[in-house]
């Protein structure tokens, strides 16, 4: 039997994932799709209202979304530092420091499932709170780093 690729089985998931959220969307009949974007556009305060044909409503979905979220770039870098900080104490503290095997798989497996997550948050057709997705973010970046830096195994 050969050895497990966690990280891997999890980007196939998130791809797969992603796929179907793409065939969901496309299979649901276009009034509904529209009545879904134009709730979105309300709810999040978007500057424009969704176009009617399919595919530029993708295109104005990912636009909206990636403009609304990079404001919270600085958030989650904040978050990432504080996290590297204290995993980082918290190791120094700690008499067996290097043996933090689960610590380093837990923060590779969150940092693995990120990229899904953040294709999912964009691509969803659910109108989402900014501070919700804020406060979402930045505790998972937090997390990462802090599982990361705690289990960082040693290199001689």
């Amino acid at each position: 039997m050969g050895d497990a690729k966690p990280v891997l089985m999890i980007l196939v998931l998130s791809g797969c994932g992603l796929l179907w959220l793409s065939l969901h969307w496309f299979g649901t009949p276009r009034v509904l799709r529209e009545q879904r974007l134009t709730q979105i556009a309300i709810v999040e305060e978007a500057p424009t209202l969704p176009p009617r044909a399919g595919l530029d409503q993708v295109g104005w979905l990912l636009d909206h979304r990636r403009t609304r979220l990079q404001g919270l770039v600085g958030l989650a870098v904040v978050g990432v530092v504080i996290g590297l900080v204290e995993g980082c104490a918290q190791r120094r503290q700690e008499r067996q420091a290097g043996l933090g095997v689960w610590h380093w798989t837990i923060g590779v497996v969150t940092l693995a499932l990120l990229p899904g997550a953040v294709g999912a948050l964009v691509l969803s057709p659910v109108p989402w709170s900014l501070a919700v997705v804020a406060g979402i973010g930045t505790v998972w970046a937090s997390f990462t780093a802090y599982m990361l830096s705690k289990g960082r195994p040693y290199v001689a």
